[in-house]
C-alpha cells in the first residue's frame, strides 16, 4: 500500500523539538511494510525560514519538499495563508500527481489530507474527483477551522460570514472523505459524522537523558541562571507564536507581586522571529525572573524537564485546541501542569490530578493554586503508556489497512 501525507505545515525530521504526527505515522507503515510519501511545503511552518535542499528520506518513506514557491511568510489568519496553500496544491497536481500518472508511476492507494489546511485540502481533493484518481481520501482533523482563529483585528461581518462558509465547507468535505483521523475525542464528538473515523492522538516519545556535563556545555546561561537561587521553576517548552498569549503570561507574571518572590520562568523554544524578539525584549527586562534559552535539541529535553517544577501550557483566551503537543511532553515526564487551555486536556488534567487549570488566564491567582497542589498526589503513572506512539500509530495504519481492504473487496 502507498500512503500520501499531504500538509503543508508538516516538519521534517529535525526541524522540531520532537518528531511531528507525519514522522510517527511513516514510521509504523514502514513497519507494516507500506510506502510513504510526504508532501511538504518550501517554507518550515514555526519560523517560516526556506527549507535548504536536503534528503532526509528513509527506506520507504520519501520527503518531497516543494521546490517552487514564491511566497516568503504568510499569516495564519491573513489571505497570505490562502495564497500559500493555493501555491501548494498546485505544486501538488503538477509534480506530483501529474507527474507520476505521465511517467505511470504508482499512484497513493490513500492521499490523507491534514486539516485545518482550508485551501490546499479542499483543492487537492477536488484535483482528485475531477482526475477520477481511485485514491482514497482520509482526512487528519488536528484542529478547529475557522474556530479559535480570528483575531483581535477580525471585523464582526468577517467572523460571521467567513466562519458560516468556511464550516459548510469542511462539513462538506468530511462527508465526501473516505475516512476520518481525529487527534482528539472532543474534535470527533464536535465534528459528529457517520463517516468511519478512528480517533488517534498525536502523542511524544521520551528520549534518553544525556549527561548533565552535556547539557550545562550546550546551555551554559541557562545553568548559570538556574544556579542563582533555588526557586521553583515554570518551564514552558514549544512552538512559539501570536495564538499562545505568552506574553501576556509574561507581563503578568513579572508584575504580580506574589508571584515575583515565588517563581522563576524558562522559555524554550522557537517561533516567527519577531514573537521571539519580543519575548526577548520581555525576558531582558525581567532578567531575575524570567530565562529565554531558544530551542532546546530534542535529546536535551529529559534535563530541562527534569530541573523544572511545573510545565507551562499557555493559549490566547478562546483558542480551540484540545490537546496540546506539549501536554504529551509533560506527562511522559511526569512534569505537573499549569495549563489555561479549556479542551480535552483540561479534564484529564482535572481526572488525574496532574496539575492546575486557569481557565480564565487570570494569572494573578496562580501562587494560590500552585500552594494547594500536592505533587505526590498526580496520577502519571496511570497514564505512562497511554501516549506513546508507537503502541498508537498501529491504530492508524490498521484503519487505513481496513480502508484499502474495503476499496478491494468492492472492486
Amino acid at each position: 500500500m502507498k500512503i500520501a501525507i499531504v500538509n503543508p505545515y508538516s516538519a521534517m525530521p529535525g526541524e522540531s523539538w520532537a518528531p511531528y504526527r507525519s514522522e510517527y505515522l511513516a514510521r509504523a507503515l514502514e513497519i507494516a511494510g507500506h510506502q510513504t510519501d510526504i508532501l511538504v511545503s518550501h517554507l518550515e511552518h514555526r519560523r517560516q525560514f526556506r527549507r535548504p535542499k536536503r534528503d532526509v528520506s528513509g527506506r520507504q518513506t520519501a520527503y518531497i519538499v516543494q521546490k517552487y514557491g514564491f511566497i516568503s511568510s504568510y499569516d495564519n489568519t491573513g489571505l497570505s495563508r490562502a495564497f500559500f496553500e493555493f501555491q501548494y496544491s498546485l505544486y501538488f497536481l503538477f509534480f506530483y500527481f501529474l507527474k507520476n500518472k505521465i511517467l505511470r508511476r504508482k499512484l497513493p492507494d490513500i492521499v490523507i489530507l491534514a486539516e485545518p489546511s482550508p485551501v490546499s485540502s479542499t483543492l487537492v481533493h477536488l484535483l482528485l474527483r475531477i482526475f477520477r484518481s481511485k485514491s482514497l481520501v482520509v482526512y487528519d482533523v488536528l484542529d478547529l477551522f475557522p474556530e479559535g482563529y480570528w483575531d483581535s483585528k477580525s471585523t464582526f461581518i468577517m467572523k460571521k460570514h467567513a466562519t458560516r462558509v468556511l464550516k459548510k465547507l469542511r462539513s462538506v468535505k468530511l462527508v465526501r472523505a473516505d475516512g476520518l483521523v481525529f487527534c482528539s475525542v472532543e474534535y470527533e464528538r464536535s465534528l459528529k459524522s457517520d463517516n468511519k473515523f478512528q480517533t488517534i492522538y498525536i502523542g511524544s516519545e521520551k528520549p534518553p537523558m544525556v549527561a548533565p556535563s552535556e547539557f550545562a556545555k550546550a546551555h551554559p546561561l541557562l545553568v548559570g541562571w538556574l544556579k542563582k537561587n533555588q526557586n521553583p521553576i515554570i518551564l514552558y517548552c514549544g512552538t512559539l507564536g501570536k495564538g499562545y498569549g505568552l506574553d501576556k503570561f509574561l507581563e503578568n507574571y513579572a508584575a504580580s507581586p506574589c508571584l515575583n518572590s515565588k517563581f522563576r520562568v524558562v522559555i524554550a523554544g522557537s517561533g516567527p522571529p519577531k514573537v521571539e524578539m519580543q519575548l526577548k525584549e520581555i525576558a531582558r527586562n525581567f532578567s531575575e525572573k524570567v530565562m529565554f534559552c531558544g530551542p532546546v535539541r530534542y535529546e536535551h529535553l529529559p534535563q530541562l524537564f527534569e530541573i523544572s517544577d511545573f510545565g507551562l501550557i499557555c493559549y490566547e483566551v478562546g483558542s480551540s485546541v484540545s490537546m496540546p503537543l506539549k501536554f504529551f511532553d509533560y506527562v511522559n515526564h511526569g512534569l505537573p501542569m499549569i495549563n489555561n487551555s479549556t479542551g480535552e486536556a483540561a479534564k484529564i488534567i482535572e481526572d488525574y490530578n496532574l496539575g492546575v487549570n486557569v481557565p480564565s488566564g487570570d494569572w494573578t491567582l496562580l501562587d494560590d493554586q500552585l500552594v494547594g497542589f500536592r505533587r505526590e498526589e498526580a496520577n502519571f503513572n496511570l497514564l505512562a503508556n497511554s501516549f506513546q506512539p508507537k503502541h498508537m500509530y498501529r491504530g492508524y495504519v490498521s484503519f487505513l489497512e481496513e480502508l484499502d481492504q474495503r476499496k478491494q473487496d468492492d472492486k
